[in-house]
């Protein structure tokens, strides 16, 4: 029951934010870089670059509910991968992905 508690707070945070506090320039925990810009109100993914500078193909960026959801390529390897926010605090957010073959979390650290 605490676990359902914690993960219902964490979806609360996210979705009582507003827009503009996704914009910026973040950082995930392995080095890579995922840039969201604000494009008629609407935070939207435009760039991911690896830690290696492989430059991911960002397919789709939504805004729904509080939460930004992306989808993106990677090159190399041709995985999908589907990112959707959790939280957002000061300059943490924090995510869910997965691809084919395998899911998880990660945090991302404002830069900008």
């Amino acid at each position: 029951m605490l676990f359902l508690l914690s993960a219902m707070a964490c979806g609360d945070r996210a979705g009582g934010l507003q827009a503009a506090g996704f914009e910026g320039t973040w950082q995930d925990e392995g080095g890579g870089i995922a840039v969201i810009e604000l494009r008629g109100r609407q935070p939207v993914v435009t760039r991911m670059v690896d830690y290696d500078e492989e430059v991911f193909e960002v397919v789709s960026s939504d805004y729904e509910a509080g939460q930004v959801t992306w989808v993106y390529v990677v090159p190399s390897t041709q995985y999908e991968v589907t990112v959707e926010t959790t939280s957002l605090e000061g300059g943490l957010l924090c995510t869910t992905w997965a691809n084919q073959f395998d899911s998880g979390s990660e945090c991302y650290t404002r830069l900008e």
